[in-house]
């Protein structure tokens, strides 16, 4: 026995984790906006895959946190953007913003939970 959570309850311990992370509001002070090298080369990589398919790409932002790049990205990109994360806190926060910059529900689809359990069409 490791004293540690069963196999199972993994998952639940990671969430409130993650959850206690963004309200103690450390997740703000270290990453308080995208990293501008980081966007910029997601950006050139989307403008590509755009040009090589018809109609809107869909991008996954995978541990999205509370989406400073997915509201950099719907706001630089025409992408339709899936913002994941095992953080509820984290996506309260993303859907704020999203709500407080009017940027359109159609645009970003927010799915709480971990990466293995996004659907097929995300």
């Amino acid at each position: 026995m490791s004293g540690g959570p069963d196999r199972e309850d993994v998952p639940a311990a990671m969430q409130a984790l993650y959850d206690r992370y963004f309200q103690s509001k450390a997740y703000q002070q270290r990453y308080p906006r995208p990293n501008q090298g980081t966007l910029a080369c997601v950006e050139k990589v989307i403008a590509a895959c755009a040009l090589q398919r018809q109609g809107p790409l869909r991008v996954v932002d995978v541990g999205c946190g509370n989406g400073r790049y997915t509201v950099e990205l719907v706001r630089r990109t025409q992408a339709h953007i899936t913002a994941n994360d095992i953080s509820a806190q984290a996506l309260a926060e993303l859907r704020e913003r999203l709500d407080a910059d009017r940027i359109p529900a159609l645009r970003v689809r927010l799915v709480h939970g971990a990466t293995e359990e996004l659907p097929q069409e995300a």
